[in-house]
Protein backbone atom coordinates (compact mmCIF):
# COMPACT_ATOMS: atom_id res chain seq x y z
CA UNK A 1 0.00 0.00 0.00
CA UNK A 2 1.32 3.39 -0.95
CA UNK A 3 2.02 5.50 1.97
CA UNK A 4 -0.64 8.46 0.94
CA UNK A 5 -3.36 5.88 1.07
CA UNK A 6 -2.35 4.51 4.50
CA UNK A 7 -4.73 7.34 6.26
CA UNK A 8 -8.31 6.81 3.78
CA UNK A 9 -10.58 5.10 5.60
CA UNK A 10 -12.83 3.02 2.92
CA UNK A 11 -15.76 3.06 5.77
CA UNK A 12 -15.78 7.22 6.27
CA UNK A 13 -15.46 7.29 2.94
CA UNK A 14 -18.86 5.54 2.47
CA UNK A 15 -20.25 7.92 4.50
CA UNK A 16 -18.20 10.95 2.65
CA UNK A 17 -20.15 9.81 0.06
CA UNK A 18 -23.43 10.12 1.62
CA UNK A 19 -22.74 13.86 2.74
CA UNK A 20 -20.44 15.27 0.61
CA UNK A 21 -22.43 14.79 -2.61
CA UNK A 22 -20.85 16.03 -6.10
CA UNK A 23 -24.43 17.85 -6.68
CA UNK A 24 -23.99 20.37 -3.41
CA UNK A 25 -19.77 20.79 -3.86
CA UNK A 26 -18.94 20.25 -7.25
CA UNK A 27 -15.13 20.35 -8.04
CA UNK A 28 -14.87 20.76 -4.29
CA UNK A 29 -15.95 17.08 -3.08
CA UNK A 30 -12.55 15.32 -3.70
CA UNK A 31 -10.63 18.33 -1.77
CA UNK A 32 -13.60 17.92 0.76
CA UNK A 33 -13.05 13.88 1.06
CA UNK A 34 -9.41 14.55 2.03
CA UNK A 35 -9.79 17.20 4.40
CA UNK A 36 -12.20 15.15 6.55
CA UNK A 37 -10.11 11.83 6.09
CA UNK A 38 -6.49 13.59 7.04
CA UNK A 39 -9.09 15.00 9.72
CA UNK A 40 -10.04 11.52 10.70
CA UNK A 41 -6.52 10.21 10.41
CA UNK A 42 -4.65 13.22 12.38
CA UNK A 43 -6.56 13.17 15.51
CA UNK A 44 -7.92 9.98 15.53
CA UNK A 45 -11.52 10.59 15.38
CA UNK A 46 -13.83 7.91 15.30
CA UNK A 47 -16.46 7.08 12.52
CA UNK A 48 -19.52 8.86 14.80
CA UNK A 49 -17.03 12.08 15.86
CA UNK A 50 -16.58 12.43 12.04
CA UNK A 51 -20.30 11.93 11.27
CA UNK A 52 -21.26 14.25 14.02
CA UNK A 53 -18.38 16.65 12.00
CA UNK A 54 -19.93 16.42 9.01
CA UNK A 55 -23.78 16.69 9.59
CA UNK A 56 -21.80 19.93 10.96
CA UNK A 57 -20.31 21.16 7.82
CA UNK A 58 -23.20 19.96 5.51
CA UNK A 59 -25.45 21.98 8.15
CA UNK A 60 -23.51 25.20 8.04
CA UNK A 61 -22.07 25.48 4.38
CA UNK A 62 -23.57 25.12 1.23
CA UNK A 63 -21.76 26.03 -1.24
CA UNK A 64 -17.22 26.70 -1.23
CA UNK A 65 -16.51 29.28 -3.73
CA UNK A 66 -13.81 31.60 -5.43
CA UNK A 67 -14.50 35.00 -5.88
CA UNK A 68 -12.75 38.37 -7.02
CA UNK A 69 -11.27 40.58 -3.96
CA UNK A 70 -13.74 43.19 -4.82
CA UNK A 71 -16.84 41.02 -4.23
CA UNK A 72 -14.90 39.03 -1.17
CA UNK A 73 -14.87 42.63 0.20
CA UNK A 74 -18.18 43.81 -0.30
CA UNK A 75 -20.22 40.44 -0.34
CA UNK A 76 -18.22 38.92 2.87
CA UNK A 77 -17.07 41.29 4.74
CA UNK A 78 -13.30 39.98 4.36
CA UNK A 79 -10.29 42.86 4.48
CA UNK A 80 -7.99 42.42 1.19
CA UNK A 81 -5.45 40.34 3.51
CA UNK A 82 -7.94 37.29 4.38
CA UNK A 83 -7.31 34.82 2.04
CA UNK A 84 -10.48 32.63 3.20
CA UNK A 85 -13.55 33.03 5.28
CA UNK A 86 -16.62 31.15 6.36
CA UNK A 87 -19.85 32.76 6.19
CA UNK A 88 -22.06 31.11 8.83
CA UNK A 89 -24.87 33.46 7.74
CA UNK A 90 -24.75 32.87 4.05
CA UNK A 91 -23.82 29.00 4.71
CA UNK A 92 -20.62 29.70 2.35
CA UNK A 93 -16.56 29.35 2.73
CA UNK A 94 -15.45 31.59 0.03
CA UNK A 95 -11.44 32.14 -1.00
CA UNK A 96 -10.38 35.26 -2.07
CA UNK A 97 -8.89 34.98 -5.94
CA UNK A 98 -7.24 38.46 -5.82
CA UNK A 99 -4.76 37.23 -2.87
CA UNK A 100 -4.42 34.05 -4.04
CA UNK A 101 -2.95 35.67 -6.90
CA UNK A 102 -1.00 37.83 -5.31
CA UNK A 103 0.67 35.27 -2.95
CA UNK A 104 0.73 33.07 -6.23
CA UNK A 105 3.33 35.66 -7.43
CA UNK A 106 5.49 35.41 -4.46
CA UNK A 107 5.80 31.99 -4.79
CA UNK A 108 6.60 31.85 -8.17
CA UNK A 109 8.98 34.84 -7.88
CA UNK A 110 10.73 32.45 -4.97
CA UNK A 111 10.71 29.57 -6.62
CA UNK A 112 10.95 29.31 -10.25
CA UNK A 113 14.44 31.19 -10.62
CA UNK A 114 15.68 27.71 -8.71
CA UNK A 115 16.74 25.25 -10.74
CA UNK A 116 16.12 22.46 -8.42
CA UNK A 117 12.16 23.66 -8.14
CA UNK A 118 9.81 22.73 -11.50
CA UNK A 119 6.84 24.38 -12.79
CA UNK A 120 4.77 21.42 -11.18
CA UNK A 121 6.40 21.80 -7.97
CA UNK A 122 5.36 25.83 -7.96
CA UNK A 123 1.79 24.79 -9.07
CA UNK A 124 1.65 22.73 -6.00
CA UNK A 125 2.78 25.06 -3.57
CA UNK A 126 -0.28 27.59 -4.83
CA UNK A 127 -2.37 24.83 -4.39
CA UNK A 128 -1.55 23.66 -0.90
CA UNK A 129 -1.46 27.37 -0.17
CA UNK A 130 -5.49 27.60 -1.12
CA UNK A 131 -5.66 24.02 0.84
CA UNK A 132 -4.70 25.55 3.94
CA UNK A 133 -6.93 28.42 3.81
CA UNK A 134 -10.08 26.05 2.29
CA UNK A 135 -9.16 23.49 6.19
CA UNK A 136 -8.99 26.44 8.12
CA UNK A 137 -12.58 27.39 7.28
CA UNK A 138 -13.82 24.03 6.93
CA UNK A 139 -12.40 22.97 10.41
CA UNK A 140 -14.91 26.04 11.86
CA UNK A 141 -18.36 25.15 9.99
CA UNK A 142 -17.21 21.58 11.77
CA UNK A 143 -17.94 22.85 14.81
CA UNK A 144 -21.29 22.53 17.05
CA UNK A 145 -22.47 25.66 17.57
CA UNK A 146 -23.06 24.93 21.33
CA UNK A 147 -18.43 25.00 21.36
CA UNK A 148 -18.59 28.25 23.72
CA UNK A 149 -21.13 26.70 26.05
CA UNK A 150 -18.86 25.67 29.02
CA UNK A 151 -16.79 29.28 28.77
CA UNK A 152 -20.65 30.61 29.77
CA UNK A 153 -20.69 27.98 32.41
CA UNK A 154 -17.62 28.98 33.99
CA UNK A 155 -17.96 32.38 33.50
CA UNK A 156 -14.82 32.52 31.67
CA UNK A 157 -15.32 35.60 29.10
CA UNK A 158 -14.37 34.76 25.99
CA UNK A 159 -12.55 32.12 23.46
CA UNK A 160 -13.57 32.76 20.32
CA UNK A 161 -9.82 33.83 19.67
CA UNK A 162 -8.42 30.86 20.99
CA UNK A 163 -10.20 28.69 18.71
CA UNK A 164 -8.31 30.41 16.10
CA UNK A 165 -5.30 29.60 17.48
CA UNK A 166 -6.57 25.93 17.81
CA UNK A 167 -7.82 25.74 14.11
CA UNK A 168 -5.22 27.22 12.62
CA UNK A 169 -2.54 24.74 14.78
CA UNK A 170 -4.57 22.00 13.24
CA UNK A 171 -4.58 23.20 9.88
CA UNK A 172 -1.31 22.84 9.89
CA UNK A 173 -0.64 19.40 11.40
CA UNK A 174 -3.14 18.61 8.46
CA UNK A 175 -1.64 20.20 5.32
CA UNK A 176 1.66 20.52 5.84
CA UNK A 177 4.32 17.79 6.84
CA UNK A 178 5.76 17.41 10.55
CA UNK A 179 9.76 17.95 10.84
CA UNK A 180 11.00 16.18 13.74
CA UNK A 181 13.84 19.08 14.06
CA UNK A 182 10.86 20.98 15.22
CA UNK A 183 11.16 19.09 18.55
CA UNK A 184 14.78 21.19 19.40
CA UNK A 185 11.64 24.81 19.49
CA UNK A 186 9.51 22.55 20.89
CA UNK A 187 6.65 23.62 18.24
CA UNK A 188 5.58 23.73 14.76
CA UNK A 189 5.10 26.80 13.42
CA UNK A 190 2.27 27.71 11.28
CA UNK A 191 1.03 29.51 8.26
CA UNK A 192 -1.62 31.92 9.92
CA UNK A 193 -1.80 33.64 13.57
CA UNK A 194 2.18 32.23 13.29
CA UNK A 195 2.98 34.99 16.42
CA UNK A 196 0.35 33.36 18.82
CA UNK A 197 0.30 29.28 17.40
CA UNK A 198 3.18 28.85 20.04
CA UNK A 199 0.71 28.80 22.70
CA UNK A 200 -1.19 25.70 21.49
CA UNK A 201 1.85 23.43 22.36
CA UNK A 202 2.93 25.38 25.31
CA UNK A 203 -0.39 24.34 26.91
CA UNK A 204 0.07 21.11 26.19
CA UNK A 205 3.34 20.63 27.82
CA UNK A 206 1.76 22.61 30.92
CA UNK A 207 -0.99 19.90 31.31
CA UNK A 208 1.61 16.85 30.44
CA UNK A 209 0.39 15.97 27.59
CA UNK A 210 1.18 16.68 23.70
CA UNK A 211 -0.20 19.27 21.25
CA UNK A 212 -1.97 16.10 19.29
CA UNK A 213 -4.64 15.28 22.50
CA UNK A 214 -5.01 18.96 23.61
CA UNK A 215 -5.95 20.22 19.68
CA UNK A 216 -8.15 16.87 19.66
CA UNK A 217 -10.21 17.68 22.73
CA UNK A 218 -10.57 21.43 21.20
CA UNK A 219 -11.63 21.13 17.41
CA UNK A 220 -15.16 20.42 18.25
CA UNK A 221 -16.69 21.76 21.17
CA UNK A 222 -15.38 23.09 24.42
CA UNK A 223 -17.31 20.75 26.77
CA UNK A 224 -15.06 17.85 25.72
CA UNK A 225 -12.13 20.61 25.99
CA UNK A 226 -12.65 21.41 29.46
CA UNK A 227 -13.84 17.90 30.58
CA UNK A 228 -9.85 16.98 29.60
CA UNK A 229 -8.93 20.09 31.42
CA UNK A 230 -10.68 18.76 34.42
CA UNK A 231 -8.81 15.61 34.31
CA UNK A 232 -5.87 17.63 34.77
CA UNK A 233 -6.10 18.81 37.97
CA UNK A 234 -7.81 18.09 41.18
CA UNK A 235 -11.42 19.42 42.62
CA UNK A 236 -9.65 21.55 44.70
CA UNK A 237 -7.11 23.42 42.17
CA UNK A 238 -9.63 23.14 39.37
CA UNK A 239 -11.20 26.75 40.29
CA UNK A 240 -7.20 28.10 40.19
CA UNK A 241 -6.83 26.98 36.67
CA UNK A 242 -9.95 28.47 35.73
CA UNK A 243 -9.16 31.87 36.99
CA UNK A 244 -5.73 31.59 35.07
CA UNK A 245 -7.08 29.99 31.98
CA UNK A 246 -9.45 33.04 32.10
CA UNK A 247 -7.14 35.36 32.19
CA UNK A 248 -4.69 33.55 29.13
CA UNK A 249 -8.35 33.51 26.66
CA UNK A 250 -8.82 37.06 27.88
CA UNK A 251 -5.16 37.77 26.37
CA UNK A 252 -5.28 36.12 23.53
CA UNK A 253 -8.57 38.04 22.45
CA UNK A 254 -7.13 41.09 23.30
CA UNK A 255 -4.04 40.08 21.68
CA UNK A 256 -6.07 39.25 18.43
CA UNK A 257 -8.07 41.74 18.13
CA UNK A 258 -5.97 44.68 18.87
CA UNK A 259 -4.53 46.48 16.15
CA UNK A 260 -1.28 46.20 14.48
CA UNK A 261 -0.10 49.62 15.30
CA UNK A 262 -0.95 48.88 18.93
CA UNK A 263 2.42 47.37 20.06
CA UNK A 264 2.37 48.71 23.63
CA UNK A 265 -1.03 46.74 24.63
CA UNK A 266 0.54 43.84 22.21
CA UNK A 267 3.60 43.50 23.96
CA UNK A 268 1.74 43.86 27.41
CA UNK A 269 -0.93 41.21 26.53
CA UNK A 270 2.33 38.67 24.86
CA UNK A 271 3.90 39.02 28.37
CA UNK A 272 0.84 37.64 30.21
CA UNK A 273 0.20 35.02 27.97
CA UNK A 274 3.33 33.68 28.84
CA UNK A 275 2.90 34.00 32.52
CA UNK A 276 -0.40 32.09 32.46
CA UNK A 277 1.21 29.59 31.04
CA UNK A 278 3.54 29.48 33.14
CA UNK A 279 1.51 29.65 36.18
CA UNK A 280 -0.53 26.31 34.29
CA UNK A 281 2.45 24.36 35.01
CA UNK A 282 3.52 25.62 37.86
CA UNK A 283 -0.11 24.72 39.37
CA UNK A 284 -0.45 21.51 37.43
CA UNK A 285 2.63 20.13 38.81
CA UNK A 286 1.86 21.66 42.60
CA UNK A 287 -1.23 19.60 42.36
CA UNK A 288 -0.43 16.36 41.08
CA UNK A 289 -0.36 13.07 43.39
CA UNK A 290 1.14 10.67 40.80
CA UNK A 291 3.79 9.00 42.67
CA UNK A 292 7.32 10.81 41.81
CA UNK A 293 9.10 8.03 39.62
CA UNK A 294 11.70 8.18 36.89
CA UNK A 295 9.29 8.46 34.35
CA UNK A 296 7.60 11.13 36.11
CA UNK A 297 10.60 13.07 36.90
CA UNK A 298 11.27 12.48 33.24
CA UNK A 299 7.74 14.22 32.31
CA UNK A 300 8.52 17.59 34.15
CA UNK A 301 11.90 17.66 33.11
CA UNK A 302 10.95 17.41 29.31
CA UNK A 303 7.82 20.17 30.10
CA UNK A 304 9.91 22.42 31.62
CA UNK A 305 12.72 21.88 29.23
CA UNK A 306 9.98 22.35 25.83
CA UNK A 307 7.96 25.70 28.13
CA UNK A 308 12.03 27.20 28.18
CA UNK A 309 12.34 26.06 24.24
CA UNK A 310 9.03 27.46 23.10
CA UNK A 311 9.68 30.54 24.81
CA UNK A 312 13.15 31.68 23.32
CA UNK A 313 12.08 30.50 19.99
CA UNK A 314 8.66 32.62 19.71
CA UNK A 315 10.48 35.43 21.48
CA UNK A 316 12.78 35.47 18.12
CA UNK A 317 10.52 35.05 16.04
CA UNK A 318 7.95 37.81 17.63
CA UNK A 319 11.36 39.87 17.26
CA UNK A 320 12.11 38.99 13.79
CA UNK A 321 9.05 40.52 13.24
CA UNK A 322 8.89 43.81 15.07
CA UNK A 323 6.34 42.52 17.40
CA UNK A 324 8.43 43.41 20.72
CA UNK A 325 11.99 45.07 21.08
CA UNK A 326 15.16 43.67 22.40
CA UNK A 327 13.86 45.43 25.56
CA UNK A 328 10.46 43.97 25.60
CA UNK A 329 11.91 40.71 25.03
CA UNK A 330 14.59 41.01 28.45
CA UNK A 331 11.03 42.76 29.98
CA UNK A 332 9.11 39.12 29.34
CA UNK A 333 12.11 37.03 30.71
CA UNK A 334 12.83 38.59 33.67
CA UNK A 335 9.16 38.47 34.47
CA UNK A 336 9.43 34.57 33.74
CA UNK A 337 12.27 34.40 36.11
CA UNK A 338 10.36 33.38 39.50
CA UNK A 339 7.88 30.90 37.10
CA UNK A 340 11.14 29.26 35.87
CA UNK A 341 12.95 28.62 38.98
CA UNK A 342 10.19 27.09 40.32
CA UNK A 343 10.02 24.89 37.81
CA UNK A 344 13.59 24.52 38.16
CA UNK A 345 12.58 23.61 42.16
CA UNK A 346 9.73 21.78 41.96
CA UNK A 347 12.00 18.77 39.43
CA UNK A 348 14.78 19.09 41.69
CA UNK A 349 13.23 19.00 44.63
CA UNK A 350 11.12 15.91 43.36
CA UNK A 351 13.98 14.49 42.72
CA UNK A 352 14.96 14.85 46.28
CA UNK A 353 11.86 13.23 47.52
CA UNK A 354 12.53 10.38 44.59
CA UNK A 355 16.05 9.79 46.02
CA UNK A 356 15.21 10.15 50.00
CA UNK A 357 12.13 7.62 49.42
CA UNK A 358 10.05 10.57 51.69
CA UNK A 359 6.39 9.93 52.27
CA UNK A 360 3.43 11.98 50.61
CA UNK A 361 1.85 12.39 53.93
CA UNK A 362 4.80 14.21 54.72
CA UNK A 363 5.67 18.52 55.06
CA UNK A 364 8.65 18.18 53.22
CA UNK A 365 6.52 16.20 50.22
CA UNK A 366 3.79 19.11 50.20
CA UNK A 367 6.84 21.59 50.15
CA UNK A 368 8.32 20.23 47.31
CA UNK A 369 5.79 19.72 44.99
CA UNK A 370 5.75 23.51 44.80
CA UNK A 371 9.67 23.66 44.62
CA UNK A 372 10.11 25.03 48.13
CA UNK A 373 12.05 22.39 49.75
CA UNK A 374 14.78 24.44 51.27
CA UNK A 375 12.38 26.51 52.85
CA UNK A 376 11.13 23.97 55.38
CA UNK A 377 14.24 22.04 55.61
CA UNK A 378 16.66 25.31 56.09
CA UNK A 379 15.28 26.14 59.40
CA UNK A 380 13.40 22.90 60.91
CA UNK A 381 14.56 20.04 63.05
CA UNK A 382 16.05 17.94 60.01
CA UNK A 383 18.07 20.37 58.53
CA UNK A 384 21.28 18.10 59.98
CA UNK A 385 19.83 15.32 57.58
CA UNK A 386 19.29 18.00 54.62
CA UNK A 387 22.97 19.54 55.24
CA UNK A 388 23.94 17.68 51.80
CA UNK A 389 20.86 18.76 49.91
CA UNK A 390 21.53 22.38 51.36
CA UNK A 391 25.05 22.82 50.15
CA UNK A 392 24.17 21.18 46.74
CA UNK A 393 23.50 24.02 43.55
CA UNK A 394 20.50 23.46 41.22
CA UNK A 395 23.02 22.52 38.32
CA UNK A 396 24.68 20.10 40.67
CA UNK A 397 21.58 18.80 41.81
CA UNK A 398 20.38 18.46 37.82
CA UNK A 399 23.77 16.88 37.03
CA UNK A 400 22.53 14.14 39.95
CA UNK A 401 19.62 13.88 38.03
CA UNK A 402 20.89 13.15 34.62
CA UNK A 403 23.30 10.68 36.00
CA UNK A 404 21.10 8.50 37.52
CA UNK A 405 18.54 8.61 34.42
CA UNK A 406 21.51 7.12 32.60
CA UNK A 407 21.49 4.32 34.94
CA UNK A 408 17.83 2.93 33.79
CA UNK A 409 17.83 0.60 31.52
CA UNK A 410 13.82 0.51 30.71
CA UNK A 411 13.96 4.68 29.80
CA UNK A 412 11.14 5.69 31.39
CA UNK A 413 12.62 9.09 31.82
CA UNK A 414 12.38 9.28 28.45
CA UNK A 415 8.93 7.88 28.25
CA UNK A 416 6.70 11.32 28.01
CA UNK A 417 9.52 13.27 25.54
CA UNK A 418 9.03 10.00 22.73
CA UNK A 419 4.87 10.06 23.05
CA UNK A 420 5.43 13.55 22.19
CA UNK A 421 7.74 13.15 19.28
CA UNK A 422 5.58 10.43 18.20
CA UNK A 423 2.17 12.54 18.17
CA UNK A 424 3.33 15.82 17.14
CA UNK A 425 6.82 15.55 15.34
CA UNK A 426 7.00 12.53 13.41
CA UNK A 427 5.01 12.21 10.18
CA UNK A 428 4.19 8.54 9.47
CA UNK A 429 1.96 8.89 6.12
CA UNK A 430 2.68 10.95 3.09
CA UNK A 431 -0.30 13.17 2.58
CA UNK A 432 -1.61 13.49 -1.14
CA UNK A 433 -0.51 15.82 -3.26
CA UNK A 434 -3.41 15.09 -6.08
CA UNK A 435 -5.68 17.39 -4.41
CA UNK A 436 -2.85 20.22 -4.26
CA UNK A 437 -3.01 19.97 -7.87
CA UNK A 438 -6.67 19.77 -7.91
CA UNK A 439 -7.09 23.15 -6.33
CA UNK A 440 -5.03 24.62 -8.36
CA UNK A 441 -7.10 24.12 -11.23
CA UNK A 442 -10.02 25.16 -9.79
CA UNK A 443 -8.27 28.28 -8.79
CA UNK A 444 -6.91 28.70 -12.53
CA UNK A 445 -10.47 28.16 -14.05
CA UNK A 446 -12.15 30.79 -11.66
CA UNK A 447 -9.45 33.30 -12.51
CA UNK A 448 -9.67 32.80 -16.08
CA UNK A 449 -13.87 33.11 -15.43
CA UNK A 450 -13.33 36.34 -13.86
CA UNK A 451 -10.91 37.33 -17.27
CA UNK A 452 -7.73 38.41 -14.64
CA UNK A 453 -4.84 37.44 -16.24
CA UNK A 454 -3.36 34.71 -18.35
CA UNK A 455 -3.07 30.95 -17.00
CA UNK A 456 -0.08 29.96 -15.21
CA UNK A 457 1.05 27.53 -18.45
CA UNK A 458 0.34 30.50 -20.81
CA UNK A 459 3.56 32.02 -18.62
CA UNK A 460 2.01 33.80 -15.75
CA UNK A 461 5.77 34.14 -14.37
CA UNK A 462 6.24 36.65 -16.79
CA UNK A 463 4.09 39.36 -14.36
CA UNK A 464 6.86 39.65 -12.44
Amino acid sequence: MDSKDKYINLELQKILDQYITNEKYQEFKPVLDEIFQRRAFEFDFSLDRMTQDLKNFTTNVDKIEMVPSEEFEKRYGGSENTLGLFDIKGKKIALNIGLIEKDSKVLINKFLGDPAFDVEFVKNQIGQMILKALTHEAYHAMSDKDRLMYYNKYNIKSGIYLDEVFVESATTRTTTPKREMSILQGYEKTNGYEDITFTTSMLAYALGASQKEVISKGLNNYKELFQFFSSKFSSSSLSNFIEIIDSFNMNIDGYLKSSQTDKEGRRELIKNIYQDLFEINNLNVEQDDREVSLEYLGEIFYRDKKIKDITAESLRFLLSVEQISEDDAIGILKNLEKPGLQMDNQLLDMFEIYQRKISPDSKEYGYAKTGRLRDIVAYGDNSESFQDYLNTSNEERLQNLLRVTQNDPERKFFKYITKVKKDDFEQNVEWNNDVNKTLFEIYQQNKTKENRNVSFDDNDSDSR
